[in-house]
């Protein structure tokens, strides 16, 4: 009963006082700072980041901080003893700073303040007392609070997996959750040879249920758990969704932290305004101590895109006219940034003759080039921002092994032709093991819609070969997919594995099914898509700023758009009988940390015998991608098939013609949050649909993003 009462007493003021009135002496719990340093310099990398330490006593680990470099380290404990004898005995240091304070309780601190917070013990001190549910619940909530967008809660602690996740989780917070693990005896001075890699992540599914899998039952250990505070919803960059426009002349600064190693793309989200050029691709390296699954020699980045000669404004208007006009097929495709265009007697003006409109042998013309060195490997970081084309890509003689997918490792395969639709990222692996004496074409080719765009080449120079030495091979000769074969491009995507040890279980079960049906439709006599009938209207207020500010008018808040469509009756495979939608500006409101399944569906168009592909694109969040299948979802029947093993995580993914695309996503970041087809048109025509959740957890929005619509009285 003695041992209960002490333990109980660990939550409680007079217990600490009374302890460090009879016990001076600096005692570090739990861990000290060169046992865990590694681990903090890998979280905190900066020693401009500002730190806060709960539950201070009189450790020296905050000394520790300071002698590693860290110029801005706050303190705080509830015992008013510790904290004198701190200031006191640390006076000369103002790097170090000593509060009483109570840290379910830190009003003196005002929000978003710092960049990580260390807790050594003082979580499982209050879990200790009475009421420990509510009182640990209030802690989380102000160390949430007080946290930077991205900064980390640093917790190390006795609490296995199973019980510290149903914590966070009860907690209004939301996180992103790693998982290390220390020896406990590394407490004193560290082993030649500890057990666990400490700046190595543990395998961690949502439950906990993987921990004990990777490192046995009952480990001698710590847990430390790193969470990153998730929230700049507003730096999502969608017009109309999270912010206004950005208009001519003004200057506006996005703001994020790079948490992920992988492969992204980024481009303007106005209008049809991204097909005009403004995009690019984002290389994340991982840190040095976390070496990535497979192994390559340089670095290469390829973007691929689709050009049309006409401009954003004539297609625009084209799309939203009656008669409708459509933009047609693009007139080139690029290879980073070059294409080639036959434009004999289509550009001839009385001041260009053809020859200069056509000078193929003008630099800006030349074809891109990708020098190898024989025997080397070759990672190339694939990505596509295509406004309309599906594409092949591939090149001549040599295999691609695909090792990412949008930012996750995947079990490494290989392929002649890579199949990927605008809004993906691929790396795959080159090994330039053919023959050095020559080149080879390097193609991009059109799939999914006939091949009316002719291919783009490039040139693999092997190394030292001149790079205008043509393949000796014609550019036709690189083999292609038809581009009707579904089947081949169906069998790639399902090829796709979540990497063995990065693997991200999904949950077993979901809260939510939403069937998606795409349809292209009329509203008033306009050409539109639609989703369950209904084509998405723009607001002219932002979602985040109107749900944020209760702006109950600037949008359709009594109006939630349909979960399901008819299926029993709907025929996919016709030209729908009534072809005319509704438009709507309502959205889906999700449940925050609920987890949601999307089953999106496509049918045929309003010409007969056609179905387009359709890639589906998700802001804020990456999906499991649970299956894919031929025909009409069946909810009963096509669910048991799903993989709940190994899925890949993405933020894009194809939906094929007269098919359907399953995926799963926990709804754990707070915001608004757009779901959408990629390709431009089918986008612009109202195929998307908006998500949001969490409102109440988004911090207070900046003014940068607003003066648009009801916004403008807020500045």
């Amino acid at each position: 009963m003695a041992t209960e009462t002490s333990t109980q007493s660990y939550s409680e003021k007079w217990y600490w006082d009374d302890r460090y009135t009879n016990e001076s002496d600096p005692f570090d719990w739990y861990q000290n700072y060169p046992s865990l340093s590694p681990l903090i310099n890998l979280y905190v990398p900066h020693p401009t980041h500002r730190a806060l330490v709960i539950g201070c006593g009189n450790s020296a680990f905050s000394e520790g901080m300071v002698d590693d470099g860290y110029g801005d380290v706050v303190n705080i404990d509830i015992s008013s003893v510790v904290i004198d004898a701190m200031n006191k005995k640390y006076s000369d240091r103002p790097q170090l700073k000593y509060l009483k304070m109570d840290v379910r309780d830190m009003k003196a601190f005002q929000d978003a303040s710092f960049d990580a917070v260390i807790d050594k013990g003082t979580l499982d001190s209050i879990l200790c007392g009475s009421n420990s549910r509510q009182h640990s619940t209030q802690m989380l909530e102000e160390v949430w609070r007080v946290l930077k967008d991205k900064g980390v809660y640093i917790l190390i602690t006795y609490g296995a997996p199973n019980y510290r996740l149903r914590l966070f989780k009860e907690s209004s917070c939301s996180w992103t959750t790693k998982l290390h693990v220390i020896d406990k005896s590394l407490t004193g001075q560290p082993l030649e040879t500890p057990k666990w890699e400490l700046t190595k992540p543990i395998p961690l599914d949502d439950e906990g249920s993987s921990v004990e899998s990777a490192i046995g039952k009952s480990p001698d250990v710590h847990y430390i758990y790193v969470c990153i505070k998730v929230g700049t919803p507003w730096f999502d960059g969608v017009e109309g969704v999270t912010q206004c426009p950005i208009l001519p002349g003004e200057i506006f600064t996005y703001q994020f932290v790079v948490d992920r190693p992988g492969t992204y793309m980024y481009h303007s989200h106005y209008g049809m305004q991204r097909e005009s050029g403004l995009i690019g691709m984002i290389r994340v390296s991982p840190p040095s101590t976390e070496p990535e699954p497979f192994t390559y020699d340089y670095d290469r980045s390829l973007l691929l895109t689709d050009w049309y000669h006409k401009g954003m404004s004539e297609k625009a208007t084209g799309l939203a006219s009656i008669p409708f006009k459509w933009v047609g097929e693009p007139q080139s495709l690029m290879i980073q940034g070059r294409g080639r265009f036959n434009c004999t007697n289509n550009m001839m003006t009385p001041q260009r003759s053809e020859a200069e409109v056509c000078n193929t042998s003008h630099a800006d013309c030349s074809r891109f080039v990708l020098m190898v060195i024989p025997g080397k490997t070759y990672r190339l970081r694939i990505g596509s921002l295509t406004s309309l084309s599906a594409l092949s890509f591939q090149i001549e003689g040599h295999n691609l092994t695909v090792v990412e997918a949008d930012g996750h490792y995947v079990e490494p395969f290989t392929v002649r032709n890579l199949f990927i639709y605008s809004g993906e990222t691929y790396s795959v692996l080159l090994k330039a093991d053919q023959n050095p004496s020559r080149n080879y074409w390097i193609t991009t080719s059109i799939v999914s819609r006939p091949e009316k765009t002719p291919p783009a080449t490039a040139v693999l120079k092997y190394h030292p070969n001149h790079p205008r030495k043509h393949p000796p091979t014609p550019a036709s000769s690189n083999f292609r997919p038809e581009w009707n074969d579904t089947r081949h491009r169906l069998a790639q995507s399902v090829a796709i594995k979540a990497r063995k040890g990065f693997a991200h279980a999904p949950p077993e079960n979901s809260d939510k099914v939403i069937v998606l049906l795409n349809t292209q439709n009329k509203v008033n006599g306009y050409m539109r898509w639609s989703v369950n009938n209904v084509s998405y209207q723009h607001p002219t207020t932002p979602y985040l700023i109107a749900l944020k500010h209760n702006l109950t008018n600037a949008f359709d808040w009594r109006f939630t758009p349909p979960e399901r469509y008819d299926s029993k009756s709907y025929d996919i495979f016709a030209v729908p009988s009534n072809a005319n939608a509704t438009m709507s500006d309502g959205i889906y409101r999700l449940k925050f940390n609920s987890t949601v399944d999307v089953v999106l569906q496509n049918a045929n168009t309003m010409s007969v015998n056609n179905s387009e592909t359709h890639p589906w694109h998700l802001h804020g969040h990456d999906f499991w991608v649970l299956g894919y299948g031929e025909g009409k979802f069946n909810e009963m029947e096509d669910p048991k098939r799903y993989n709940l093993v190994d899925p890949i995580m993405k933020n894009t993914v194809a939906v094929q013609p007269y098919g359907w695309t399953a995926l799963r996503f926990r709804a754990d970041n707070p915001g608004v949050w757009s779901f959408h087809c990629h390709i431009e048109s089918h986008f612009f025509m109202g195929m998307r649909i908006v998500f949001a959740s969490g409102i109440d957890r988004v911090a207070n929005l900046p003014s940068s993003i607003m003066g648009c619509g009801q916004t403008k009285r807020l500045v």
